[in-house]
Protein backbone atom coordinates (compact mmCIF):
# COMPACT_ATOMS: atom_id res chain seq x y z
CA UNK A 1 0.00 0.00 0.00
CA UNK A 2 1.15 3.50 -1.09
CA UNK A 3 0.38 6.59 1.20
CA UNK A 4 1.03 10.12 -0.10
CA UNK A 5 0.53 12.43 2.86
CA UNK A 6 0.51 16.60 2.89
CA UNK A 7 0.82 19.02 5.71
CA UNK A 8 0.73 22.76 6.44
CA UNK A 9 1.47 24.16 9.80
CA UNK A 10 1.38 27.28 10.73
CA UNK A 11 1.01 30.12 13.68
CA UNK A 12 1.96 33.28 15.01
CA UNK A 13 5.54 34.35 14.94
CA UNK A 14 6.98 31.56 12.64
CA UNK A 15 8.22 32.75 9.14
CA UNK A 16 6.01 33.02 6.26
CA UNK A 17 7.09 30.26 3.91
CA UNK A 18 4.58 28.43 2.64
CA UNK A 19 4.82 24.16 3.04
CA UNK A 20 8.26 24.95 4.73
CA UNK A 21 7.30 23.40 7.90
CA UNK A 22 5.39 20.11 6.30
CA UNK A 23 6.28 17.62 4.35
CA UNK A 24 5.68 15.45 1.37
CA UNK A 25 6.74 12.38 0.72
CA UNK A 26 5.53 8.39 -0.47
CA UNK A 27 6.00 5.26 1.58
CA UNK A 28 5.71 1.73 2.24
CA UNK A 29 3.20 1.04 4.64
CA UNK A 30 3.50 -2.67 5.51
CA UNK A 31 1.98 -5.02 8.02
CA UNK A 32 3.50 -3.20 11.20
CA UNK A 33 1.56 0.52 9.95
CA UNK A 34 4.07 3.09 10.35
CA UNK A 35 3.55 6.48 11.71
CA UNK A 36 3.01 9.49 9.12
CA UNK A 37 5.69 10.92 7.26
CA UNK A 38 4.28 14.17 7.78
CA UNK A 39 3.68 14.98 11.56
CA UNK A 40 2.76 18.41 13.24
CA UNK A 41 6.08 19.88 14.59
CA UNK A 42 5.68 19.19 18.26
CA UNK A 43 4.63 15.70 17.98
CA UNK A 44 7.40 13.29 18.33
CA UNK A 45 6.51 9.58 20.04
CA UNK A 46 10.47 9.07 20.02
CA UNK A 47 11.85 11.86 21.71
CA UNK A 48 8.93 12.17 24.47
CA UNK A 49 9.21 8.86 25.21
CA UNK A 50 10.14 7.82 28.73
CA UNK A 51 10.74 4.00 27.88
CA UNK A 52 9.48 1.35 25.40
CA UNK A 53 6.41 -0.19 27.15
CA UNK A 54 4.36 2.30 24.86
CA UNK A 55 3.78 5.85 23.51
CA UNK A 56 1.37 7.63 21.40
CA UNK A 57 1.89 11.49 19.74
CA UNK A 58 -0.17 12.58 17.17
CA UNK A 59 0.13 10.27 14.12
CA UNK A 60 2.94 8.33 15.98
CA UNK A 61 2.81 4.87 17.99
CA UNK A 62 5.88 3.14 19.24
CA UNK A 63 6.73 0.83 21.98
CA UNK A 64 5.83 -2.47 22.96
CA UNK A 65 2.63 -2.26 23.96
CA UNK A 66 -0.92 -1.02 23.38
CA UNK A 67 -4.23 -0.23 25.25
CA UNK A 68 -5.69 -3.29 23.92
CA UNK A 69 -2.26 -5.35 24.74
CA UNK A 70 -0.02 -5.15 27.80
CA UNK A 71 1.64 -8.48 28.18
CA UNK A 72 -1.25 -9.90 26.75
CA UNK A 73 -4.00 -8.51 28.68
CA UNK A 74 -6.23 -5.28 27.80
CA UNK A 75 -5.47 -2.59 29.93
CA UNK A 76 -8.53 -0.48 27.79
CA UNK A 77 -11.42 -4.07 28.58
CA UNK A 78 -9.77 -3.93 32.02
CA UNK A 79 -11.07 -0.35 32.93
CA UNK A 80 -7.63 0.83 33.74
CA UNK A 81 -7.70 4.30 31.83
CA UNK A 82 -6.82 7.37 33.19
CA UNK A 83 -6.87 11.15 31.42
CA UNK A 84 -4.27 13.76 32.78
CA UNK A 85 -3.52 10.45 35.70
CA UNK A 86 -7.16 10.70 36.86
CA UNK A 87 -9.55 8.08 36.65
CA UNK A 88 -11.36 7.49 33.68
CA UNK A 89 -14.27 4.66 33.09
CA UNK A 90 -13.39 4.04 29.12
CA UNK A 91 -16.42 3.46 26.68
CA UNK A 92 -14.47 5.80 24.04
CA UNK A 93 -11.00 6.82 24.19
CA UNK A 94 -10.16 10.80 23.71
CA UNK A 95 -9.56 11.12 19.97
CA UNK A 96 -6.75 13.16 18.31
CA UNK A 97 -8.46 16.44 18.01
CA UNK A 98 -8.44 16.61 21.81
CA UNK A 99 -5.64 14.09 22.82
CA UNK A 100 -1.72 15.09 23.04
CA UNK A 101 -0.14 11.56 23.52
CA UNK A 102 -1.06 8.39 25.10
CA UNK A 103 1.21 6.52 27.60
CA UNK A 104 1.36 2.68 28.95
CA UNK A 105 2.22 2.45 32.60
CA UNK A 106 3.78 -0.78 33.49
CA UNK A 107 6.59 -1.84 35.15
CA UNK A 108 9.23 0.56 36.37
CA UNK A 109 7.48 3.34 34.08
CA UNK A 110 4.51 2.59 36.75
CA UNK A 111 6.93 3.30 40.18
CA UNK A 112 5.71 6.57 41.46
CA UNK A 113 2.40 6.29 40.10
CA UNK A 114 -0.23 6.80 42.01
CA UNK A 115 -2.73 3.51 42.18
CA UNK A 116 -1.56 1.42 39.39
CA UNK A 117 -3.29 -1.82 38.06
CA UNK A 118 -2.23 -5.24 37.19
CA UNK A 119 -2.93 -5.02 33.66
CA UNK A 120 -1.36 -1.60 33.68
CA UNK A 121 -2.74 1.74 33.38
CA UNK A 122 -3.58 3.72 30.21
CA UNK A 123 -3.01 7.39 30.62
CA UNK A 124 -3.96 9.87 28.22
CA UNK A 125 -2.99 12.88 28.39
CA UNK A 126 -5.45 16.15 26.35
CA UNK A 127 -3.98 19.02 24.42
CA UNK A 128 -3.49 21.95 26.71
CA UNK A 129 -4.22 24.98 25.04
CA UNK A 130 -1.77 28.30 25.50
CA UNK A 131 -1.27 32.16 24.61
CA UNK A 132 -0.09 31.10 21.01
CA UNK A 133 -2.26 31.07 18.22
CA UNK A 134 -1.62 28.50 15.80
CA UNK A 135 -3.41 26.23 12.73
CA UNK A 136 -1.59 23.00 10.93
CA UNK A 137 -3.89 20.99 8.29
CA UNK A 138 -2.83 17.43 7.47
CA UNK A 139 -3.96 15.52 4.04
CA UNK A 140 -3.13 11.97 3.22
CA UNK A 141 -4.29 9.45 0.60
CA UNK A 142 -3.13 5.83 -0.32
CA UNK A 143 -3.50 3.49 -3.06
CA UNK A 144 -6.88 1.50 -1.17
CA UNK A 145 -8.48 4.96 -1.54
CA UNK A 146 -8.02 5.87 2.29
CA UNK A 147 -8.18 9.78 1.88
CA UNK A 148 -8.05 12.27 5.07
CA UNK A 149 -8.13 15.80 5.80
CA UNK A 150 -7.36 16.84 9.42
CA UNK A 151 -7.51 20.69 10.80
CA UNK A 152 -6.57 21.54 14.51
CA UNK A 153 -5.83 24.93 15.55
CA UNK A 154 -5.86 26.87 19.13
CA UNK A 155 -5.72 30.63 20.11
CA UNK A 156 -6.29 32.97 23.28
CA UNK A 157 -9.17 34.55 24.14
CA UNK A 158 -8.14 36.91 26.48
CA UNK A 159 -5.14 36.97 29.19
CA UNK A 160 -6.65 33.47 30.99
CA UNK A 161 -8.49 32.05 28.52
CA UNK A 162 -7.19 29.56 25.63
CA UNK A 163 -9.16 27.07 23.50
CA UNK A 164 -8.35 24.55 21.05
CA UNK A 165 -9.94 22.47 18.54
CA UNK A 166 -10.37 20.81 15.38
CA UNK A 167 -11.94 18.42 12.93
CA UNK A 168 -11.10 15.51 10.48
CA UNK A 169 -12.77 13.93 7.25
CA UNK A 170 -12.11 10.48 6.25
CA UNK A 171 -13.07 8.01 3.88
CA UNK A 172 -11.63 4.88 5.08
CA UNK A 173 -11.27 1.69 2.88
CA UNK A 174 -9.31 -1.57 3.96
CA UNK A 175 -7.47 -4.46 2.34
CA UNK A 176 -11.09 -6.56 2.41
CA UNK A 177 -12.29 -3.67 0.41
CA UNK A 178 -14.62 -2.74 3.19
CA UNK A 179 -15.24 1.23 2.98
CA UNK A 180 -16.79 4.02 5.60
CA UNK A 181 -16.85 7.30 6.06
CA UNK A 182 -16.09 9.19 9.50
CA UNK A 183 -16.27 12.66 10.82
CA UNK A 184 -14.59 13.44 14.07
CA UNK A 185 -14.97 16.98 16.14
CA UNK A 186 -13.40 18.05 19.40
CA UNK A 187 -12.91 21.15 21.33
CA UNK A 188 -10.91 22.23 24.45
CA UNK A 189 -10.43 25.19 27.11
CA UNK A 190 -7.97 25.99 29.37
CA UNK A 191 -9.45 28.67 32.16
CA UNK A 192 -7.15 30.14 34.49
CA UNK A 193 -9.78 32.14 37.02
CA UNK A 194 -6.43 33.14 39.80
CA UNK A 195 -3.63 32.03 40.50
CA UNK A 196 -2.81 28.52 40.64
CA UNK A 197 -6.44 27.55 39.49
CA UNK A 198 -7.23 25.67 36.02
CA UNK A 199 -10.62 24.55 34.52
CA UNK A 200 -10.08 22.64 31.45
CA UNK A 201 -13.23 21.42 29.46
CA UNK A 202 -13.34 19.55 26.69
CA UNK A 203 -15.82 17.69 24.50
CA UNK A 204 -15.05 15.38 21.60
CA UNK A 205 -17.42 13.18 19.24
CA UNK A 206 -17.26 10.50 16.32
CA UNK A 207 -19.77 9.88 13.59
CA UNK A 208 -19.32 6.42 11.36
CA UNK A 209 -21.32 6.12 8.45
CA UNK A 210 -21.57 3.42 5.76
CA UNK A 211 -19.19 0.53 7.08
CA UNK A 212 -19.51 -2.70 5.81
CA UNK A 213 -19.44 -5.96 6.82
CA UNK A 214 -16.77 -8.62 5.80
CA UNK A 215 -16.86 -12.16 6.54
CA UNK A 216 -15.11 -13.57 9.61
CA UNK A 217 -13.73 -17.25 8.33
CA UNK A 218 -14.35 -20.05 10.86
CA UNK A 219 -12.37 -23.27 9.54
CA UNK A 220 -14.34 -26.81 10.18
CA UNK A 221 -11.11 -28.22 10.84
CA UNK A 222 -7.26 -27.79 11.59
CA UNK A 223 -6.52 -25.92 8.41
CA UNK A 224 -6.23 -22.23 7.22
CA UNK A 225 -9.09 -20.40 5.05
CA UNK A 226 -8.23 -20.38 1.70
CA UNK A 227 -6.44 -17.63 0.55
CA UNK A 228 -8.01 -14.87 -1.05
CA UNK A 229 -7.09 -11.77 -2.94
CA UNK A 230 -7.23 -8.51 -1.86
CA UNK A 231 -9.35 -5.74 -2.01
CA UNK A 232 -12.41 -7.90 -3.11
CA UNK A 233 -15.52 -7.49 -1.11
CA UNK A 234 -17.04 -10.80 0.11
CA UNK A 235 -20.32 -9.63 1.80
CA UNK A 236 -23.67 -7.78 1.12
CA UNK A 237 -23.90 -4.56 0.19
CA UNK A 238 -26.95 -3.91 2.76
CA UNK A 239 -27.04 -3.64 6.10
CA UNK A 240 -24.32 -0.58 6.43
CA UNK A 241 -22.75 -0.06 10.08
CA UNK A 242 -23.43 3.41 12.01
CA UNK A 243 -22.25 4.57 15.08
CA UNK A 244 -21.59 7.34 17.12
CA UNK A 245 -19.27 8.20 20.51
CA UNK A 246 -19.16 10.55 22.20
CA UNK A 247 -16.52 12.23 24.95
CA UNK A 248 -16.93 15.00 27.08
CA UNK A 249 -15.99 16.11 31.16
CA UNK A 250 -14.31 18.72 32.99
CA UNK A 251 -11.13 18.59 34.74
CA UNK A 252 -9.99 21.28 37.58
CA UNK A 253 -6.62 21.70 39.73
CA UNK A 254 -5.92 24.29 42.30
CA UNK A 255 -2.57 24.81 44.92
CA UNK A 256 -4.54 26.31 47.88
CA UNK A 257 -1.42 26.05 50.09
CA UNK A 258 2.13 25.47 48.80
CA UNK A 259 2.86 21.95 48.55
CA UNK A 260 -1.08 21.27 48.48
CA UNK A 261 -2.29 19.97 45.09
CA UNK A 262 -6.45 19.22 44.54
CA UNK A 263 -7.28 17.75 41.23
CA UNK A 264 -10.60 16.60 39.61
CA UNK A 265 -11.75 15.13 36.90
CA UNK A 266 -15.34 14.14 35.96
CA UNK A 267 -15.94 12.19 32.46
CA UNK A 268 -19.29 11.19 30.33
CA UNK A 269 -18.59 8.87 27.15
CA UNK A 270 -21.08 6.87 25.39
CA UNK A 271 -20.36 4.60 22.33
CA UNK A 272 -23.92 4.14 20.55
CA UNK A 273 -23.93 1.27 17.56
CA UNK A 274 -27.44 2.32 16.18
CA UNK A 275 -27.00 -0.87 13.04
CA UNK A 276 -24.50 -3.01 13.57
CA UNK A 277 -23.63 -6.79 12.22
CA UNK A 278 -21.37 -9.89 11.91
CA UNK A 279 -20.79 -12.02 8.93
CA UNK A 280 -20.09 -15.68 9.45
CA UNK A 281 -18.57 -18.36 7.06
CA UNK A 282 -18.87 -21.46 9.20
CA UNK A 283 -17.63 -24.68 8.47
CA UNK A 284 -15.22 -23.40 5.86
CA UNK A 285 -13.78 -26.27 3.83
CA UNK A 286 -10.79 -25.82 2.20
CA UNK A 287 -11.92 -26.28 -1.36
CA UNK A 288 -14.01 -22.71 -0.28
CA UNK A 289 -17.15 -24.28 0.66
CA UNK A 290 -18.97 -23.24 3.72
CA UNK A 291 -22.05 -22.31 5.90
CA UNK A 292 -23.14 -18.35 6.00
CA UNK A 293 -24.64 -17.15 9.02
CA UNK A 294 -25.56 -13.27 9.22
CA UNK A 295 -25.96 -12.10 12.34
CA UNK A 296 -28.13 -8.71 12.46
CA UNK A 297 -28.28 -6.06 16.54
CA UNK A 298 -30.79 -3.88 17.22
CA UNK A 299 -29.52 -0.64 18.40
CA UNK A 300 -26.84 -0.93 21.28
CA UNK A 301 -25.64 1.76 24.10
CA UNK A 302 -23.01 1.79 26.18
CA UNK A 303 -22.19 4.82 28.53
CA UNK A 304 -20.43 5.39 31.25
CA UNK A 305 -20.34 8.41 33.87
CA UNK A 306 -16.94 8.42 36.12
CA UNK A 307 -14.09 10.48 37.86
CA UNK A 308 -12.03 11.13 40.28
CA UNK A 309 -11.32 13.66 43.37
CA UNK A 310 -7.94 13.78 44.57
CA UNK A 311 -5.57 15.48 47.31
CA UNK A 312 -2.18 15.76 47.31
CA UNK A 313 0.62 16.50 50.03
CA UNK A 314 4.44 16.89 49.31
CA UNK A 315 6.92 17.45 51.83
CA UNK A 316 10.68 17.68 51.70
CA UNK A 317 13.35 16.71 53.38
CA UNK A 318 16.58 17.88 52.03
CA UNK A 319 17.42 14.85 49.20
CA UNK A 320 14.16 13.02 50.45
CA UNK A 321 10.72 13.48 48.54
CA UNK A 322 7.72 12.68 50.28
CA UNK A 323 3.71 12.86 48.36
CA UNK A 324 0.48 11.90 49.94
CA UNK A 325 -2.70 10.98 47.89
CA UNK A 326 -6.07 11.21 49.02
CA UNK A 327 -7.96 9.52 46.29
CA UNK A 328 -12.11 8.93 45.61
CA UNK A 329 -13.29 7.51 42.82
CA UNK A 330 -16.44 6.45 41.10
CA UNK A 331 -18.05 5.39 38.30
CA UNK A 332 -22.12 4.89 36.86
CA UNK A 333 -21.86 2.44 33.63
CA UNK A 334 -25.31 1.00 31.99
CA UNK A 335 -25.22 -0.99 28.78
CA UNK A 336 -28.10 -2.53 26.62
CA UNK A 337 -27.07 -5.25 24.17
CA UNK A 338 -28.79 -8.38 22.42
CA UNK A 339 -31.86 -9.36 20.79
CA UNK A 340 -30.21 -10.06 18.01
CA UNK A 341 -31.77 -12.16 15.20
CA UNK A 342 -30.01 -14.80 13.30
CA UNK A 343 -30.36 -16.08 9.99
CA UNK A 344 -29.00 -18.65 8.33
CA UNK A 345 -28.33 -17.92 4.86
CA UNK A 346 -27.71 -21.47 3.92
CA UNK A 347 -24.41 -23.07 1.94
CA UNK A 348 -22.22 -20.92 -0.21
CA UNK A 349 -18.64 -20.71 -1.59
CA UNK A 350 -16.32 -18.19 -0.33
CA UNK A 351 -16.28 -15.82 -3.27
CA UNK A 352 -19.85 -16.18 -4.29
CA UNK A 353 -21.81 -13.06 -4.60
CA UNK A 354 -23.90 -12.40 -1.69
CA UNK A 355 -27.40 -10.90 -1.74
CA UNK A 356 -28.27 -8.02 0.45
CA UNK A 357 -29.87 -8.86 3.67
CA UNK A 358 -32.83 -6.37 4.12
CA UNK A 359 -35.19 -6.48 6.73
CA UNK A 360 -37.84 -5.85 8.33
CA UNK A 361 -35.15 -8.35 10.87
CA UNK A 362 -36.96 -9.88 13.69
CA UNK A 363 -35.36 -8.50 17.22
CA UNK A 364 -36.00 -9.80 20.43
CA UNK A 365 -35.87 -8.66 23.67
CA UNK A 366 -32.41 -6.65 25.34
CA UNK A 367 -30.44 -7.52 28.01
CA UNK A 368 -29.26 -4.22 30.32
CA UNK A 369 -26.83 -4.22 32.89
CA UNK A 370 -25.46 -1.50 35.37
CA UNK A 371 -22.00 -1.11 37.03
CA UNK A 372 -21.94 0.86 40.14
CA UNK A 373 -18.29 1.04 41.92
CA UNK A 374 -16.97 3.75 44.31
CA UNK A 375 -13.10 3.37 45.42
CA UNK A 376 -11.20 5.47 48.32
CA UNK A 377 -7.57 5.50 48.21
CA UNK A 378 -4.84 5.92 50.11
CA UNK A 379 -0.77 6.39 48.38
CA UNK A 380 2.35 7.29 49.72
CA UNK A 381 5.76 7.73 47.23
CA UNK A 382 8.93 8.29 48.27
CA UNK A 383 11.97 9.49 46.51
CA UNK A 384 15.57 9.51 47.80
CA UNK A 385 17.96 11.64 45.34
CA UNK A 386 20.41 9.06 43.32
CA UNK A 387 19.16 6.19 45.96
CA UNK A 388 15.82 5.12 45.12
CA UNK A 389 12.25 4.81 45.58
CA UNK A 390 9.16 3.27 47.24
CA UNK A 391 5.46 3.31 46.43
CA UNK A 392 2.91 2.25 48.53
CA UNK A 393 -0.72 1.92 47.91
CA UNK A 394 -3.75 0.73 49.40
CA UNK A 395 -7.70 0.67 48.01
CA UNK A 396 -11.03 -0.27 49.44
CA UNK A 397 -13.53 -0.72 46.55
CA UNK A 398 -17.14 -1.56 46.70
CA UNK A 399 -18.67 -2.91 43.32
CA UNK A 400 -22.08 -3.82 42.50
CA UNK A 401 -23.65 -4.88 39.35
CA UNK A 402 -27.22 -5.70 37.83
CA UNK A 403 -28.03 -7.64 34.66
CA UNK A 404 -31.88 -7.86 33.74
CA UNK A 405 -32.09 -10.30 30.97
CA UNK A 406 -35.60 -11.31 29.49
CA UNK A 407 -37.21 -14.12 30.88
CA UNK A 408 -34.70 -14.15 33.73
CA UNK A 409 -34.76 -13.04 37.11
CA UNK A 410 -32.71 -10.35 37.94
CA UNK A 411 -29.09 -11.24 38.72
CA UNK A 412 -27.37 -8.84 41.10
CA UNK A 413 -23.23 -9.56 41.78
CA UNK A 414 -21.40 -7.53 44.23
CA UNK A 415 -17.24 -7.60 45.71
CA UNK A 416 -15.96 -5.12 48.15
CA UNK A 417 -12.49 -5.94 48.67
CA UNK A 418 -8.60 -4.51 49.30
CA UNK A 419 -6.83 -3.53 46.89
CA UNK A 420 -2.96 -2.72 47.52
CA UNK A 421 0.02 -2.30 45.64
CA UNK A 422 3.63 -2.19 46.87
CA UNK A 423 6.76 -1.23 44.88
CA UNK A 424 10.36 -0.35 44.85
CA UNK A 425 13.48 0.63 42.95
CA UNK A 426 16.94 0.70 43.71
CA UNK A 427 19.45 2.82 41.22
CA UNK A 428 22.84 1.35 41.76
CA UNK A 429 24.35 3.95 39.60
CA UNK A 430 23.20 6.68 37.01
CA UNK A 431 22.67 4.22 34.28
CA UNK A 432 21.79 1.21 36.56
CA UNK A 433 18.38 0.52 38.26
CA UNK A 434 16.80 -2.66 39.69
CA UNK A 435 13.31 -2.67 40.76
CA UNK A 436 10.59 -4.72 41.94
CA UNK A 437 6.49 -4.56 42.86
CA UNK A 438 2.93 -6.09 43.50
CA UNK A 439 -0.41 -4.98 42.68
CA UNK A 440 -3.79 -5.88 43.27
CA UNK A 441 -6.80 -5.15 41.10
CA UNK A 442 -10.68 -5.96 40.74
CA UNK A 443 -10.93 -5.59 37.18
CA UNK A 444 -13.38 -5.48 34.21
CA UNK A 445 -13.60 -8.58 31.76
CA UNK A 446 -14.92 -7.10 28.51
CA UNK A 447 -16.96 -8.60 26.42
CA UNK A 448 -17.30 -11.64 24.70
CA UNK A 449 -16.23 -11.77 21.26
CA UNK A 450 -18.16 -11.62 18.31
CA UNK A 451 -18.05 -15.14 17.03
CA UNK A 452 -18.66 -16.91 20.74
CA UNK A 453 -21.75 -18.48 21.82
CA UNK A 454 -22.34 -15.49 24.22
CA UNK A 455 -21.38 -12.91 21.59
CA UNK A 456 -21.10 -9.22 22.90
CA UNK A 457 -22.40 -10.32 26.72
CA UNK A 458 -20.54 -8.49 29.38
CA UNK A 459 -18.68 -10.58 31.80
CA UNK A 460 -18.22 -10.22 35.64
CA UNK A 461 -15.51 -8.37 37.12
CA UNK A 462 -12.16 -10.49 38.54
CA UNK A 463 -9.56 -10.25 40.86
CA UNK A 464 -6.30 -9.75 39.19
CA UNK A 465 -2.98 -9.47 40.79
CA UNK A 466 0.67 -9.07 39.25
CA UNK A 467 4.25 -9.53 40.42
CA UNK A 468 6.90 -7.97 38.57
CA UNK A 469 11.04 -7.76 38.54
CA UNK A 470 13.57 -6.07 36.43
CA UNK A 471 16.71 -4.01 35.81
CA UNK A 472 16.73 -0.83 33.61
Amino acid sequence: MLRLELQRIGGSGRPRRPWLAGALGLAAAGAANTAALAQRVTENAVTSADDAFGNSVGRETIGLYTSSSVRGFSAFAAGNARIDGLYFDPVWNPNPRIRLSTSIRVGLSAQGYPFPAPTGVVDHALKRPGAAAGLSAYATVDTYGTAALEIDGETALGETLSVAGGFSLNRNAFYNAIEGVQHVEGLLANWRPAPGVEIKPFWSRSDIYDDEFGPTYVPGGAYLPTRRSRRVFEGPQEPKYRSTAHLYGVQAEASPAPNWQMRTGIFRTAFDDRRTATNLLLNLQPDGRADQVFIVDPPSKIASTSGEVRVSRQFTDGPRLHVVHLSLRGRDRRERYGGSDILNLGPTVVGDPVAPVEGPFDFGPQIFDEVRQWTGGLAYEGRWQGLGEISLGLQRTDYRKTIDQPGLPRVRSKASTWLYSLAGAAYLSEQFAIYAGYTRGLEESGVAPENAANRNEALPAIRTRQRDAGVR
